[in-house]
């Protein structure tokens, strides 16, 4: 009998994934192939053969665009996995845990697909028994968004009447017919209308230990707060029936009601509310008025600097007196502190400046371009070539530069996406609709190997992109929609969700801060958590990368500006 081989010689793990009461899932690529799958670990202790099966067999009773696809099951050295579709969202308790509201019309069209996996899953004979926000995956399309329902793990084939005194399951979720071991399609309805509701509200009807939940179920009828929208109190109110005969006969009745409310939903912006911050959490610096209203400000060397088209101007914070600094032939989009002078940014230069030494020609562009400062460095990229340009910590007129640069193989439609982190190169390039990611260090340089196949390709053709310690923000095109989180190692993606368009991002230590056009400062950590949101006092001007936000009224003598300095906590 041939002996199995190690798993890692088919598989590329690339991160944890996630983990769960049977076991670890792993984020891993096909070497083969290069597809990305999930290895879901499956100890024999504490996932018996009998287990294995009954879950491979419900998975490949399956086949539905809301539930995970089963790809194969491998026996290898380190014991057996099964290997499913990889959805790089998260779970939807990720998103729960995010804080972030969400209009009501998102949460129906969530739910909605939700019950339409169920619904598949109840045509084919198969309960799922565990519906909760943790079984629930999301998975980044063409159309946007999927849920995808998955472990089904301890799911029952309900051709014959199914009695299992077990209690496996979460209670929270948990129908008053399960605690005494009956099954059928209306205990995932009940746990769908948990979850509903939860998602609306932010907190589920009842709550408590394991002992209180299971009392809570069967005896207490849920009485559903004033806040849960009129329009959806009778779907929940049906949905969480203690009797299986009151509640939704299937999924398709209830998938009926909510599309027969979803057009409704037409909702204003002024709709989507959150946790809001009183003005005095904003850390006022300094405030002071210009003789005119910048362009673009940062705050250096204790001073303001700030440029009015091709000027660039000096003013002291306490005497309030600007000096014109330097005057060029074009107007300037940004001021980068780097080493010891400013990078100035333009539509097709990127210039060097210190004081009092003649400015410093790096690169000029006839071709669109993008670019990012990362530390010390600073990444460019054409549609033919792309660079870095490294500064030393003592940069000087003549010395301290290091330039570096690969052409493309061929000329792309558009500039990549392009940031450092670690030193390590990331490069975003559109493909008809998608997003090839490439890596590659760039200590010592080594030009990218175009021969090698993309690291992560996504369904994705940003803005923009702002680099992170772990990854990067992706800034769609629309300004109105969510922003997306980026880790690598395992491929993750998160949503930010935005109340109205953004004006303005940046990211400062642990934190990504947003304002709005509704002058709405938000606040997440980078692992997307931690969400607030606070109203600005005055309308906003601009972030500079030094992590202070400005903002600018019109005043009767010139622009009154504020300065507010975010630092690492928003707090």
């Amino acid at each position: 009998m041939r002996a199995a081989k190690s798993i890692h010689a088919s598989y590329e793990f690339l991160g944890l994934a996630g983990s769960g009461q049977y076991g670890q899932v792993y984020c891993a690529r096909q070497r083969r192939t290069g597809q990305i799958v999930a290895l879901k670990e499956l100890p024999h202790g504490r996932f018996p053969t009998h287990a294995l099966l009954r879950e491979l067999r419900v998975l490949l009773m399956l086949n539905h665009p809301h539930v995970t696809r089963c790809e194969a099951l491998e026996h290898a050295q380190e014991g057996r996995y099964l290997v499913l579709e990889y959805c790089e969202g998260g779970t939807l308790r990720d998103w729960l845990e995010q804080g972030s509201p969400l209009p009501l019309k998102q949460v129906l069209a969530w739910i909605r697909q939700i019950l339409l996996g169920l619904d598949h899953a109840h045509t084919a004979g198969v309960i799922h028994c565990d519906v909760k926000p943790e079984n629930i995956l999301l998975h980044l399309s063409e159309s946007g968004w999927q849920m995808k329902l998955t472990d089904f793990g301890i799911a029952r084939v309900y051709r014959s009447p199914i009695t299992d005194l077990s209690m496996t399951g979460s209670a929270a979720y948990m129908a008053p017919e399960r605690f005494y071991g009956q099954f059928s399609p209306a205990v995932d309805i009940y746990a769908v209308g948990v979850m509903l509701y939860e998602m609306i509200l932010g907190s589920r009807p009842f709550s408590g230990s394991p002992g209180q939940l299971m009392h809570d179920h069967l005896n207490r009828r849920v009485v559903l707060a004033p806040e849960l929208p009129a329009v959806v109190r009778a779907i929940v109110q049906k949905a969480l029936e203690k009797l299986p005969a009151r509640r939704y006969g299937s999924a398709a009745l209830m998938l009926k009601d909510l599309d027969a409310i979803l057009p409704q939903l037409e909702e204003p912006l002024a709709c989507w509310v959150g946790p809001l911050l009183p003005r005095g959490s904003l850390h006022l610096q300094a405030t002071f008025s210009l003789p005119t209203r910048p362009e673009v400000v940062v705050g250096w060397q204790d001073a303001c600097w700030w440029a009015q088209r091709s000027q660039l101007w000096r003013t002291d914070p306490h005497t309030e007196q600007s000096t014109l600094m330097l005057a060029l032939d074009y107007p300037l989009r940004h001021l980068i502190p780097v080493g010891t002078g400013l990078l100035l940014v333009s539509d097709h230069h990127l210039d060097y400046w210190l004081p009092d030494h003649p400015l410093i020609p790096l690169r000029a562009f006839r071709d669109p371009w993008r670019w990012q400062c990362c530390g010390n460095n600073v990444v460019w990229a054409t549609q033919r070539e792309y660079g870095v340009i490294h500064f030393a910590s003592s940069a000087s007129p003549f010395s301290g530069r290091s330039f570096y640069h690969q052409t493309f193989p061929r000329s792309l439609p558009q500039p990549p996406l392009i940031w450092l982190q670690d030193q390590t190169l990331t490069l975003g390039i559109p493909r008809q609709g998608t997003l090839e990611l490439y890596q590659q260090p760039v200590t010592p340089w080594q030009p990218l190997n175009w021969q090698q196949s993309a690291l992560w390709t996504l369904p994705l053709c940003p803005r923009s992109s702002i680099p992170l310690e772990t990854g990067a923000i992706l800034v769609p095109r629309d300004p109105q929609a969510e922003l997306l989180l980026l880790h690598t190692h395992p491929l993750r993606l998160r949503r930010l969700d935005l109340p109205s368009p953004w004006q303005g991002i940046i990211a400062v230590g642990k934190y990504i801060h947003v304002v709005t056009q509704t002058h709405h400062l938000l606040t997440w950590t980078t692992d997307g958590d931690g969400y607030t949101q606070t109203l600005l006092p005055q309308p906003y001007l601009s972030f500079d990368p030094q992590g202070s936000l400005w903002l600018a009224s019109a005043a009767a003598s010139g622009t009154q500006l504020w300065q507010i300095r975010l630092g690492d906590d928003p707090k």
